[in-house]
């Protein structure tokens, strides 16, 4: 079979009841978030769907990719949907072929651009509230995580696929770097983060501090344990044992999440299962499936210091779930890393300060000393390609990549 990519792809050969098909597909998945509206959202999800692929994740995960390849490069990283569109010759060929192509090019600078509002808020580097901790237990949390799901892919049996894990580690402080704008995503020198401390304000933790109480209310499945937080054989074991617990008693095809909590004297570790309702990867699910299950599905707000939502807002809602996603940022402390585990595909996605962006592990040494304040990271990390080495799960992607070099034609 040819493989399916940017070249031999049929732009124009949709049908009007391809495009009724998608859009009753895609709300289906993601819970009536695309609206009749949403033309050009649709137009690509039509094209991607009769091809057997999630274009539209897949579009803005290349745009992504490319925006933080260089974090120093200001041009790249400030680039429009529709500069970087504009500078494919691959795609900017579709611009000017007949008219049908003309709109699916148009369709595909609005999707790019509409991302942010349909399934992932858009994804920010230089926002001020950053976290005020030692980055390193981030970074071997993440990979313990990532070496365990492997372990549990190779050896588990029934097979556990489809399965999303969350994993969201929460900050020990937040602090705002009253020097930063969150509307100003110029990419300075990364000696611009050896700020004084005097330079931020530390934000008051008004945050849930004990999160069982919303999950027992709820009738979530749940155990507890307490983590070292040196990332040693012991956290391990515990991490594996702990999750084990949970994916025994859960169903296939589910949605699982680890809260580790550095809030307190040691690493709080929290690992649960929502009800179905907000668990449950429905049938035929796609990458957007994921996304969508992330944003929306993380854990409950029982005291409302997330939602925060007004006493009208609360009367009227009386009858809702009060349930968040990855999409609030928690003032700072939404620092999340999702594993969507397909039969045929993994995607990890990252979510901070209320954006979404398709991780690749050497964001680790790339991007994420600058969401912390004086970020240190250990020698170990940054030798020998430690982090790509050292990092459980399967993380090339043959599509993403062939695609990528086709349409990111201007960047050899």
């Amino acid at each position: 079979m040819e493989t399916v990519n940017v070249l031999n792809i049929d732009w124009t050969g949709h049908t009007a009841d391809d495009i009724k098909e998608a859009r009753e597909y895609i709300n289906k998945q993601c819970g009536n978030a695309i609206s009749d509206f949403d033309q050009a959202f649709i137009t690509l999800e039509t094209i991607g769907r009769r091809h057997g692929i999630n274009l539209v994740p897949l579009m803005h995960d290349i745009y992504s990719f490319y925006k933080f390849k260089d974090l120093t490069d200001s041009e790249r990283y400030n680039m429009t949907h529709s500069q970087f569109c504009a500078k494919s010759k691959t795609l900017k060929s579709l611009k000017f072929k007949d008219e049908a192509h003309k709109q699916v090019y148009q369709s595909l600078v609005q999707t790019l651009a509409s991302f942010q509002h349909r399934l992932a808020p858009a994804f920010r580097v230089n926002n001020p509230l950053k976290i005020d901790d030692d980055i390193n237990p981030y970074i071997q949390y993440t990979l313990n995580v990532s070496n365990m799901l492997k372990k549990i892919l190779n050896t588990q049996q029934p097979s556990p696929l489809p399965l999303l894990v969350d994993l969201w580690i929460i900050p020990l402080r937040v602090k705002e770097a009253l020097l930063s704008s969150a509307d100003d995503d110029d990419e300075e020198d990364s000696d611009d983060d050896e700020s004084d401390s005097d330079d931020e304000d530390e934000k008051i933790d008004t945050m849930t501090k004990d999160f069982t109480p919303n999950l027992k209310k709820y009738g979530a499945i749940y155990e507890t344990a307490t983590l070292d937080n040196n990332g040693d054989l012991k956290d391990v074991r515990t991490l594996e044992t702990v999750f084990k617990k949970i994916l025994n008693k859960s169903r296939r095809s589910i949605k699982l999440n680890i809260i580790i909590d550095r809030r307190k004297q040691k690493d709080n570790l929290l690992i649960y299962q929502l009800p179905l309702k907000y668990a449950a990867i429905p049938r035929n699910y796609c990458n957007e499936t994921m996304i969508f299950l992330t944003s929306q599905h993380v854990m409950y707000d029982i005291d409302n210091s997330i939602l925060k939502r007004d006493k009208k807002t609360l009367q009227q809602q009386t009858d809702k779930d009060p349930i968040f996603g990855a999409k609030y940022g928690c003032d700072g402390k939404m620092f999340l890393l999702s594993f969507g585990l397909h039969e045929k595909q993994i995607r990890i996605s990252f979510w901070k300060n209320g954006g979404g962006v398709r991780f690749w592990p050497n964001y680790m040494i790339t991007m994420w000393p600058r969401l912390f304040i004086n970020a240190k990271i250990n020698k170990e990390y940054q030798m020998n390609n430690y982090i790509e080495n050292n990092f459980g799960l399967k993380w090339k992607d043959e599509e993403f990549t062939n695609w990528y070099n086709a349409i990111v034609d201007f960047d050899k």
